[in-house]
């Protein structure tokens, strides 16, 4: 027992010891032509350089890290501090990732050629990251950055448009200070506070709308605006005696400090903005009431603050995407309550309404309109009636804080593109009365982890789950007579024809699946191994694309692979609008099959394998051990006892190479089963 425990022991400070060699030092790995640095226990990696020569440049979602271990991906959450500074890059794209991505201190500071940026899903842009990029014309902040830090963009002499997303709570001190040629300024509808010198020497802004959410304007945030001539707020008690709305520097009469005479303010009645403008003599126009209120096809609305009603009885009307069609109620609302006798949600009604959170909906809405809670981003309070019989296209596309939906049983149409990108939805239900699921349904949906098929449902577009890089449950109602996840396999069969449709990082491929349809596991990213039974004759076309799998066994069975030009089935990853090719993909199969045919068509590694018993010197009955009865087989087939001898025969048991079996030969094989050295390689395989 002693001699266990420190085994044991032995054994874990081996382990600590090849984990602390481990390297964590910034740029220390490299990955193209970035330097970076990882972090082994979340598994993430920050990229700390930039070696190559090009301008434009798309940042890696992820890198593989070699260490004595192996080589393992870690997804890519940051750029380090100063790690493009002083370069000459023009053009920059962050990755799309799904955890938080932070661009750190200085990343780009003094990138002077820098003049486009896309930012996708940082979630924070740290202390004077793009400081003193003179080229930058336009910045967009997504609706995933959360904190934008002190002098983030500050010096940026060329910034012309700036659209602050609205999941943006704090724009810091500086932010956007020296940023002289600012024109166009849009500021989400989260911002509670405004820093100090955040807009300082914004001197070509001419106008600007503070939104309800602010609720502290710091000191001097908007001095020397010398252009700034109207002003909205919307916030009827925010405090603007430290702004400097009004106070700007006369650089042409001797830099004296001077208030404006012209200026228009925008707000409410009996607001501060009104006793703003009263104090300083300024033009005051008055907002409507909070509440006002129409008509929407056979219905009416009402609009109290951010609060919508929907009431009536009949159908809504239907909206579209640009402002000349758009929902009479604007995109500012937060909460929705649709009435019983409402029988129609329209088509786009509340299409990008970006702070929506909570919608309730009435029993008697029997259908809900084409992308009606498109990109409704902070949507995560809703409920489906027991009425409602259709969900149309987009209707919930990209609404990506919906953690859970129930899908009522009286639907039984469910659009194209859904709940594409709801990227916190968990797991989906579909209920038996549904027949038809379209393109994208619950395609790129990040969360989602499980997704249970009706009874009814007989139709399932190739696109409906892919991209969701966490499914791992995939399961069939038995009483389906199309589809079936037979033996549990975490897939969806069509039963008629064994085609396997739609996979999962867990799935295990039946051994009476014939075919693996096209794009079956394309976005399974978790997706580590598969073992691919006899049974399959046909892969079709990007069936296993955009998956974690580094190498793939195809059986000698599989005669066609579809390989055509952008049928990119094994052993390619898409990164951005690019798509790559594995680096060291390894494809094992038979020579002269479908599997080498496919690995020489693509330039992946082709190691070959073979049903053919492998040779072991001394192993005269091939069972694969060398014993006695292997040396008294020789015996017997030396002194003419036995039949005949092959030539596989002759290969494992003439020991001595002389062409023949003797009693010599017998006599090594006797020696190496009773363990006496012999001077040849017995037991050991030869072919």
């Amino acid at each position: 027992m002693t001699k266990r425990i420190i085994s044991v022991i032995t054994a874990a400070a081996l382990l600590l010891s090849l984990f602390a060699a481990l390297p964590l030092s910034a740029g220390a790995e490299t990955s193209g032509d970035f330097g970076y640095s990882v972090d082994h226990v979340s598994k993430t990696a920050v990229i700390t350089n930039y070696y190559g020569s090009e301008t434009d440049i798309s940042i890696p979602k992820a890198v593989d890290y070699t260490d004595p271990l192996g080589t393992i991906t870690y997804e890519v959450t940051a750029i380090g501090a100063s790690a493009f500074s002083g370069s000459s890059l023009e053009k920059v794209s962050m990755p799309d990732t799904v955890r938080n991505f932070y661009i750190r201190e200085k990343a780009f500071y003094n990138c002077t050629s820098l003049a486009e940026i896309s930012l996708n899903s940082v979630y924070s842009i740290d202390k004077s990251a793009f400081y003193h990029c003179s080229s930058l014309k336009s910045v967009s902040i997504p609706d995933t950055t959360v904190y934008i830090r002190e002098g983030a963009f500050s010096a940026c002499t060329a910034l012309e448009n700036v659209t602050i997303g609205n999941s943006v709570e704090s724009i810091g001190n500086d932010v956007f200070s020296g940023c002289s040629s600012i024109k166009n300024l849009t500021i989400g509808n989260s911002v509670k506070t405004i820093g100090e010198y955040a807009f300082y020497y914004s001197g070509s802004l001419k106008s600007v709308t503070i939104p309800k959410s602010v609720e502290k304007i710091e000191k001097q945030a908007f001095r020397e605006c010398g252009s700034l001539t109207a002003i909205k707020i919307l916030n009827p008690e925010l405090d603007l005696s430290s702004a400097y709305f009004e106070r700007y520097t006369d650089v042409d009469n001797g830099f004296r400090d001077v208030t404006k005479t012209d200026m228009t303010v925008i707000g409410y009645k009996d607001s501060t903005a009104e006793a703003y403008a009263e104090k300083y003599g300024f033009t005051f126009i008055p907002l409507e009431e909070d509440t006002i209120s129409g008509t929407t096809g056979d219905c009416t609305w009402t609009l109290d603050g951010t609060e919508l009603t929907i009431s009536g009885n009949g159908a809504m009307a239907n909206y579209g995407y640009g402002e000349d069609n758009s929902a009479p109620w604007g995109k500012d609302i937060t909460k929705v309550t649709i009435t019983d006798g409402v029988t129609n949600i329209g088509n786009c009604a509340f299409f990008e309404c970006f702070n929506l959170t909570s919608v309730s909906i009435g029993d008697t809405v029997t259908s809900i309109g084409k992308d009606s809670f498109f990109n409704c981003s902070d949507l995560t309070d809703i409920r489906l009636p027991d009425s409602l019989k259709s969900i149309g296209d987009g209707a919930f596309d990209r609404c990506s804080k919906i953690e859970s939906i129930d899908i009522p049983q009286s639907v039984t149409e469910i659009g194209s593109s859904a709940f594409y990108r709801c990227n916190s939805l968990k797991s989906v239900i579909i209920p038996d009365s549904v027949t038809v699921l379209g393109m994208s349904v619950f395609s790129e949906c990040e969360s989602l982890t499980g997704i249970t098929i009706g009874k009814s449902v007989s139709g399932i577009s190739d696109t409906a789950f892919s991209g969701c890089p966490d499914l791992k449950s995939l399961t069939v109602d038995p009483d389906n007579t199309v589809f079936d996840s037979r033996n549990n396999c975490n897939a969806i069969i069509r039963t008629d024809s064994n085609a396997l449709l739609f996979g999962c990082k867990n799935t295990s491929i039946p051994d009476t699946v014939t075919s693996i349809s096209p794009k079956a596991f394309m976005g399974c990213v978790g997706l580590k191994e598969i073992v691919i039974p006899e049974s399959v004759t046909e892969i079709g076309r990007y069936a296993f694309f955009n998956t974690g799998l580094m190498s793939v066994t195809i059986p000698k069975t599989v005669t066609n692979i579809h390989d055509n030009t952008y049928d990119y089935t094994f052993g390619y990853y898409s990164a951005g609008f690019s798509i790559n090719k594995v680096e060291g993909f390894t494809i094992y199969g038979y020579p002269e099959t479908e599997a080498e045919r496919y690995a020489d068509n693509n330039g992946f590694i082709f190691v070959p394998i073979s049903d053919e018993p492998e040779l072991v010197l001394g192993d005269a009955n091939g069972d694969g051990e060398v014993d006695t009865v292997d040396a008294t087989v020789v015996q017997r087939h030396a002194t003419m006892i036995a039949v005949p001898y092959d030539e596989e025969q002759l290969m494992r048991a003439d020991i001595d190479v002389d062409g023949e079996l003797t009693i010599v030969d017998a006599t090594f094989i006797q020696r190496y089963s009773t363990k006496i050295d012999t001077p040849y390689a017995i037991g050991e395989v030869i072919g």
